[in-house]
């Protein structure tokens, strides 16, 4: 319950901050820090843009299928990160 959706939370935080720096020239253009930023610029470099914005499509659907009864996060988060 509970724990899963956190960790969904965290997992979409995440591939958010890895677009915005992917995008941007400097942490100014991002609003993050600029810890945040170069953190988020190393783990964008291991994926394309395509697959980011991908990854982010898939968190938010997973939150409005679990939400309309369609399963449960727990299990959609693990399928999610295993197909990675």
């Amino acid at each position: 319950g509970s724990a899963s959706e956190e960790i969904h939370g965290i997992f979409f935080w995440q591939v958010k901050n890895m677009i915005l720096a992917s995008r941007a020239k400097s942490p100014n253009d991002t609003g993050l820090s600029p810890f945040v930023y170069n953190n988020a610029l190393k783990g964008a470099r291991n994926y394309k843009t395509e697959e980011l914005t991908s990854m982010s499509t898939e968190l938010i659907d997973m939150t409005h299928r679990v939400r309309s009864g369609e399963g449960e996060m727990e299990i959609m988060l693990e399928k999610w990160i295993l197909e990675r």
